[in-house]
């Protein structure tokens, strides 16, 4: 079979399996009329509305092919005007594509069938950039592989790297705080009217906040209005709204968003009506207006496609990005987005038969971008089978998707980004709506964390005012009621809020209750939680989970964020144990070098797992070596990811590759029962087992046959009383009031003022160089006797850092001549005596204690490792009152002065610190390990340890 022939039906296989139009894809009978001033002709040109227009080179799979070429030189050729929506746009995007093995062979009417049916396997790569040997290559080595299916949705995510869709987002954030600057100002004379808006935006008070919130729905119903015009749904669009000077005519945006009300789109277009400012000349709102239509205008030029909801991304950058992390508010970058859905929708054979019967939900659906992600998996396997797409879209609206939130606008948002995936099918009543937060009609609320209630259905209330539902497709007068029934979903994508309702910090601050309010809620949710995995002290990502179990359904998938230190904090203890017990294909995906969601500062993880224990048992754990370039990238990564997790049986591990280009690293581990492990790439592959190994008393590394020694171990709560925490103690000067001491650093010059009541208050990287260290403050009496006496009574000699920095710190655990105090940053150790504590200085200062620390404590944040009271006592560690470890303390006991005297370099740096390869010796002495390997092993474990990500 001739090659353009085979193009020509490769170009009929991918509508087939997209339900793509005819005058989106050209095939390769197309006359050269596609390029301007040139007789080249392309074989496959997609010309995907509002998506840079992307050339595909096919050659059959033969030594002398060379599609790469090919693709390369039609890069910056002009599409003509008979190029459909790419008329006029230069190529910037082209995909060299390698048919099957033996494809050539294939008969003429088998083609289609062939690649749907049999699922025939494509080989491409993508080249972008300008015409010219050095174009990018993705990937550089090697090929992408995948159905026709796989390779079309793959096309799809090319448009907007994450640089673009950041230009774009900060371009509208700037238009939308711009254009609410100069509404206010034309409102400067109506207070009641901007208190109005103020009010329906959920931030009554705050003028810019409120003013700024009505921008995004604005900008929204914009963007909406440009899309329905292109579709065919209305004859008005953005430009029809310009009078003859080019400037914006509000009282036309106005009657054009009330016309497109009449026939639907209530979710978009009624709050955009209702927040529209009810003064007698709206004219004065010109510039505003012009200010919106001229960022939606540009942006649209940007051919962003359809991954990114520009609505969505620009949210989080229009609300100050300190109010979110005051409540733990983030939002998922979208190339994670892409991720998460891909890896957890892995197959279609884990959904229902019947399309209509697909159900996956978000219960912290923010601005919708993970159902927008799981939207699109689910409809790339609808087209895979030809079903209608319109039917399709009408039911996921209606009964497939379900997204909650207690922000109306976030709500909103969502609503409206999903209806922009196909906005002329209309549809009836959805399960996108807001769950209230406070004290309603005498009744207490927490937002979905009502879900977990099993006495009562929980209501929709209506979204931004009581007269309709906004995120109905259709205005009627039906009361709303949310489709959320225990073990319903399929799949549960979450990026769930961190927030914790402790120590004063602000959960639900975002809803705008009172302090009344909020402890109530609190309390609410204490209750809630009850036999649950939720654990208010790790917070609501712990309690989302839980709702998560409670409404997948047997065999469902979940795919979530949490912080990364959910993988070994003790107050994620019972999460843990709960996907281990009642979960399988458990898959742990971490990248240190940046975390999934937008402005946490903190590491965090993708957990992937299936209900039920019919699938593969242990855990996998993925370390990716960069962050997702692109949602295109994404999209690969998690194929890779399932393909490997699906074959890999327990105890392998290798390197992850797309194509030929390595991305991480994986290792397939029975689960210990400690911590799961968030290890790097140097860890996958041997360090991991040896630390777990370690924290259960036994010495091994990688390439021995046998363990080399066997010590007791215990816990560290065991060995010492912990604490008290820093709460009892006190306080620092000037800080929040509270414990039995005000704290004052010394001063040497005029030691007259210093109390006995010293403290090891804070961490001091330039003087806490060795093991023995000086008290830092000293304490002046706060509370009552009660309390001074209790703290007095905790001193200790013998200290643990619970905010070890990796990159920065010289030491884990301290040590002072006299009895002193602890504080936030050093918990106090009692109850040892002299060989006991000796012998846990030591070992807790080596590598070997720097592994076991690393291992079990958290790591939220890079090169960083925040540890609780609690889960310094839980810690495992050698048993240092075991005769046989005491005995070998003793016989190194004399070298106390020279080990605690001697200055250790940072911790990062402990392959290299001649010092800690000291302490390392007399630690693998007291551990009892062979002395012809005390130095070999020593090194290993610190060779391997600093080149970890979550250290370095």
């Amino acid at each position: 079979m001739k090659e353009v022939a085979f193009n020509t039906k490769f170009a009929q296989t991918i509508k087939r399996v997209t339900g793509w139009p005819d005058d989106w894809i050209f095939g390769d009978e197309t006359k050269p009329e596609l390029f301007e001033g040139s007789t080249k002709s392309p074989d496959v040109l997609l010309a995907l509305p509002q998506h840079p227009p992307v050339i595909v080179e096919c050659k059959f799979d033969e030594s002398s092919a060379d599609p790469v070429n090919d693709a390369r030189n039609k890069l910056g050729l002009l599409l003509s005007d008979k190029a459909g929506w790419s008329a006029g746009s230069v190529v910037k995007s082209t995909v060299a594509v390698f048919y099957p093995p033996g494809a050539n062979q294939w008969k003429e009417k088998e083609v289609i069938s062939r690649f749907i049916e049999g699922n025939e396997k494509l080989r491409w790569k993508f080249i972008t950039g300008k015409y010219s040997p050095d174009a990018i290559l993705w990937p550089k080595q090697g090929w992408l592989q995948g159905t026709v299916s796989d390779f079309s949705e793959s096309i799809t995510k090319t448009a907007a790297s994450s640089d673009t869709i950041i230009k774009a987002s900060q371009k509208a954030a700037a238009a939308i705080s711009s254009a609410a600057t100069l509404m206010l100002k034309s409102l400067d004379k109506h207070p009641d009217e901007v208190e109005r808006i103020c009010q329906l935006m959920g931030a009554p008070g705050f003028p810019e906040t409120g003013m700024r919130i009505a921008g995004v729905v604005w900008f929204d119903a914009l963007l909406m209005l440009n899309e329905l015009n292109r579709v065919g749904v209305s004859d008005k669009n953005t430009s029809s709204c310009r009078d003859t000077n080019g400037d914006v005519s509000p009282k036309s945006i106005h009657q054009t968003w009330n016309s497109i009300l009449d026939t639907n789109y209530q979710s978009v277009f009624q709050p955009a009506t209702e927040t529209f400012p009810k003064v007698s000349s709206p004219a004065t709102f010109k510039q505003s207006y012009t200010v919106l239509v001229n960022a939606v205008e540009s942006i649209e030029q940007m051919l962003l496609g359809k991954v990114a909801s520009v609505g969505g991304e620009i949210f989080a950058r229009v609300i100050e990005s300190d109010q979110r992390k005051k409540s733990a508010a983030f939002y998922t970058r979208p190339e994670a987005a892409e991720f998460l859905a891909f890896a957890t929708l892995s197959s279609r054979a884990n959904l229902p038969t019947d399309y209509r019967d697909w159900r996956i939900a978000d219960f912290a659906c923010g601005t919708g971008i993970l159902l927008r992600a799981g939207y699109r998996r689910l409809r790339q396997f609808a087209a895979a089978e030809q079903a209608p797409l319109n039917i399709f879209h009408a039911r996921m609206m209606e009964e497939g998707l379900c997204g909650l939130d207690i922000a109306p606008i976030a709500v909103h948002l969502t609503a409206t980004g999903l209806v922009g995936l196909q906005p002329e099918v209309s549809y009836d009543d959805t399960n996108i709506g807001v769950l209230p937060v406070g004290l309603k009609r005498k009744q207490v609320f927490t937002g979905s964390v009502e879900l977990l209630n099993r006495d009562s259905k929980v209501p929709n209330p209506q979204l931004f005012t009581s007269h309709y539902d906004a995120t109905r497709g259709q205005d009627n007068n039906k009361i709303s009621v949310l489709k959320a029934e225990d073990e319903s979903f399929d799949a549960i994508l979450m990026n769930p809020p961190y927030s914790r309702s402790r120590g004063g910090q602000a959960a639900f601050d975002l809803s705008g209750i009172t302090e009344q309010e909020r402890e109530l809620v609190q309390n609410r949710v204490k209750y809630l939680k009850q036999n649950t995995c939720g654990d208010m002290k790790a917070g609501l990502s712990s309690i989302f989970t839980a709702i998560a179990d409670r409404k997948l359904k047997p065999n469902g998938r979940i795919g979530i964020v949490l912080p990364s230190t959910a993988a070994a904090q003790g107050s994620y203890k019972k999460m843990r144990k709960m996907f281990e017990e009642n979960y399988s294909d458990i898959i742990a995906v971490y990248c240190d070098n940046e975390p999934m969601s937008a402005d946490t500062g903190m590491g965090e993880m993708i957990l992937l797992a299936r209900k039920g224990k019919s699938g593969r048992q242990g855990i996998g754990y993925v370390s990716l070596d960069k962050p997702f370039f692109s949602a295109s990238a994404a999209t690969e990564i998690a194929r890779n990811v399932n393909d490997v997790m699906a074959q890999a049986p327990l105890g392998n591990s290798g390197v992850l590759n797309v194509g030929g280009d390595r991305v991480g690293s994986w290792y397939v581990a029975p689960l210990t029962g400690l911590t799961w492990g968030g290890v790097g790439m140097e860890g996958l592959l041997g360090l991991y087992f040896s630390a777990v190994n370690l924290a259960h008393g036994i010495i091994s590394i990688n390439g021995l046959q046998q363990d080399l020694t066997r010590f007791p171990t215990t816990t560290i709560g065991d060995l010492f009383n912990v604490g008290p925490s820093h709460d009892l103690i006190g306080h620092p000067v000037g800080g929040d009031p509270r414990g039995a001491f005000e704290f004052h650093e010394r001063d040497y010059q005029n030691p007259q003022r210093e109390s006995n009541h010293l403290s090891l208050w804070k961490t001091d990287n330039t003087s806490q160089v060795n093991i023995l260290v000086d008290p830092t403050h000293y304490g002046i009496k706060y509370g009552n006797n009660t309390e001074i006496n209790a703290r007095i009574s905790e001193k200790s000699k013998l200290f643990y850092q619970r905010n070890m920095r990796w990159t920065s710190q010289k030491i884990l655990v301290a040590a002072t001549l006299q009895p002193t105090l602890g504080s936030s940053a050093w918990a106090p150790l009692r109850g040892g005596n002299e060989l006991t504590n000796f012998a846990f200085s030591v070992w807790a200062n080596s590598i070997f204690g720097f592994v076991n620390h690393w291992l079990q404590a958290g790591r939220q944040q890079l090169g960083r490792s925040r540890t609780q009271i609690e889960d310094i006592q839980n810690l495992r560690c050698p048993d240092f009152n075991e005769t046989g470890i005491l005995d070998r303390t003793e016989s190194v006991l004399s070298s106390r002065d020279t080990l605690f005297g001697g200055a250790f370099n940072r911790a990062n740096l402990a392959h290299q610190d001649p010092h800690r390869r000291e302490l390392n010796r007399i630690t693998a002495h007291i551990l009892g390990i062979p002395k012809e390997h005390q130095d070999s092993i020593s090194q290993w474990f610190a060779d391997k340890w600093v080149l970890e990500p979550s250290v370095r």
